[in-house]
């Protein structure tokens, strides 16, 4: 632009130069060549004098509007930056507002989703208040029913105490009896007979003679008759070699040694049994002998008897 204007005014001097001298010279031509033409020479001069003032006024002012169009040029330059410093800023600012709007957007999305969940929020506590309510009267029913447990436990031990006192007794009442149960020492004879003997040095062997009592209760069939004799120093006559074992006493439920047994088959009738058991190197001693009578594991009679 600075190149255009210099040209520009250049080409102007330079063209009201050459107008100027070539008027100059004309009427010089014309004034020495015709005298008559002086007068209008002069007239052409003046003409001359005044086109020079013009062209200078010219040259002035265009000097001026050349400075003009320096400033406006200047002031274009100033005027370009800043607009390109206000478009920048203007699609700076739109960026801006163009996220904004998306935040906004975002925004409103949040917002609306937050209303749904204070929506949703409301309605669950309603269901948590009416599941609370419901949760109060299963606990008040289960407390009921806790309660109503007890007391049924209670009735239910108290029937089972009373269903294990009852089958206690139907088992002590179904035990069989003992009526008469006699001891005694024996030996042999030289016949191989044997013959009751009351010192205890000459007894081979101990005989129990035992009458069970008739017992309508208790169910006929197979029992097991158990007999203990525990000798004068509190031992219990015991060998295993001679039918000798163990039993579950039911009366204390604890097992027991005996001395020998018997399996019968009974029929609710009176029936007697009889024992013998000859002791390992006929080690009887003088004195008590106590004898104790079980069926099927209960205490059905309890004897003595002495040898001297």
């Amino acid at each position: 632009m600075d190149h255009n204007l210099k040209s520009r005014r250049a080409l102007a001097y330079s063209g009201g130069g050459i107008l100027a001298g070539l008027l100059l010279i004309g009427n010089t031509y014309f004034y020495l060549g015709n005298s008559e033409l002086k007068e209008e020479n002069q007239k052409h001069l003046y003409k001359v004098n005044s086109l020079s003032a013009s062209n200078n006024r010219l040259e002035n002012n265009l000097s001026n509007k050349v400075d003009e169009v320096e400033k406006l040029s200047a002031e274009k330059s100033k005027v370009e930056s800043l607009l390109e410093k206000t478009t920048k800023s203007l699609k700076e600012s739109q960026a801006k507002v163009a996220a904004l709007t998306k935040e906004n957007n975002a925004l409103n999305f949040l917002k609306k989703e937050v209303a749904d969940l204070k929506r949703e929020k409301q309605g669950f506590l309603g269901q948590i208040s009416d599941l609370h309510k419901r949760v109060m009267q299963l606990n008040a029913s289960v407390s009921i029913l806790n309660s109503e447990n007890a007391s049924l436990k209670e009735q239910i031990e108290e029937l089972q105490s009373r269903n294990g006192t009852l089958e206690k007794k139907v088992a002590l009442g179904a035990v069989i009896k003992t009526e008469n149960i006699v001891g005694e020492g024996q030996r042999y004879t030289r016949g191989d007979k044997l013959v009751s003997v009351k010192r205890a040095k000459k007894a081979a062997q101990l005989a129990v003679s035992v009458d069970l009592a008739e017992n309508l209760i208790a169910d006929p069939g197979a029992k097991t008759v158990y007999m203990r004799v525990i000798d004068p120093r509190g031992k219990l006559i015991y060998n295993l070699e001679n039918n000798s074992g163990s039993f579950v006493n039911m009366d204390v439920e604890k097992e027991m040694d005996y001395t020998g047994k018997q399996v019968i088959d009974y029929d609710n009738g009176k029936q007697s049994i009889d024992f013998f058991y000859a002791p390992k190197n006929n080690t009887l001693v003088k004195g008590e002998y106590k004898v104790e009578i079980y069926t099927d594991g209960y205490l059905s009679g309890v004897s003595s008897f002495s040898l001297k």
